[in-house]
């Protein structure tokens, strides 16, 4: 009664996981690129306002407000490079069959990022939630 049936894998489910693994390098590389070229920039915008003249109240407001945009650039920086390496590494275990939670959590939370990445984790979830993925994954991490 409490058996649990296992789904022979099939050879189909491999390729539409070898093109979702390019999918999520290329989405690691797209979002480690805007972390290290373009938030930067925004960084260095914040420091040049940061550094300026404080000697009227226009002028301590200003600074504030460098001060908030520098702090907030650096929780984007963190967020976009933290992201990334999920993406790189979702994509690793793609590839390799292991990590099936992992793998589901990146598709979920990739879903948030509308329209490219809502296209791709919805695609990634419809793929991981089959049966004979999801036993492929198993097998493999059974080993």
């Amino acid at each position: 009664m409490g058996r649990s049936v296992r789904i022979a894998p099939s050879s189909d489910d491999q390729k539409p996981l070898r093109v979702l693994a390019l999918l999520y390098y290329a989405k690691a590389i797209v979002i480690a690129f805007h972390a290290l070229c373009l938030i930067p920039c925004f960084l260095l915008l914040g420091h040049i306002v940061l550094t300026g003249d404080t000697a009227t109240a226009f002028a301590r407001n200003v600074m504030r407000f460098g001060q908030a945009a520098t702090a907030l650039c650096f929780c984007l920086l963190l967020l976009a490079v933290s992201l990334a390496f999920f993406n790189w590494l979702a994509a690793r275990r793609l590839s390799a069959l292991r990590g099936y939670r992992l793998c589901i959590s990146v598709a979920a939370t990739s879903c948030l990022f509308f329209p490219l990445g809502t296209v791709l984790g919805a695609i990634t979830l419809s793929i991981l939630l089959k049966p004979s993925v999801k036993s492929k994954f198993t097998a493999h991490d059974d080993r």
